[in-house]
């Protein structure tokens, strides 16, 4: 489903919510306790079922999530890497991004300290730290 079409509902979702809570107001300076009160309740419902799924539960922790282009990763690598030069170094490097379109990634270098990027294709091998 395009996006923009989910937005839209989301903003008309709220807005009735809005609408609801407030007619719960007036409901009760009218006195029509059970009338604010399914209003209350149906306010509470349409903001609850508009709310923002996580993509993630705590019990299921992922080390990838998906964020438009770029997927987010959290893991250490010691990696051989050939620069444009030619210029072969061992590196720790912690990754925090991968760009699968241009299959690049953005990591914490450990030998620069600093973020760099490092294109996948000149890594020429990787060990997993956590794990070896």
């Amino acid at each position: 489903m395009k996006l923009w079409i989910i937005k839209f509902a989301r903003f008309i979702f709220r807005a009735w919510a809005i609408f609801m809570a407030f007619g719960a107001v007036v409901g009760i300076f009218q006195g029509e306790f059970a009338m604010a009160a399914a209003l209350i309740f149906s306010s509470i419902l349409a903001w609850v079922v508009t709310a923002k799924v996580p993509q993630e539960t705590q019990d299921q922790p992922s080390k990838r999530r998906q964020n438009g282009k770029n997927i987010k990763v959290d893991c250490s690598l010691h990696i051989t890497y050939e620069d444009g030069e030619g210029a072969v170094t061992e590196r720790d490097i912690h990754i925090f991004s991968y760009e699968p379109k241009s299959k690049y990634i953005q990591a914490r270098d450990s030998i620069a300290r600093a973020n760099r990027t490092f294109r996948v294709d000149r890594i020429q091998e990787a060990i997993d730290l956590e794990s070896g």
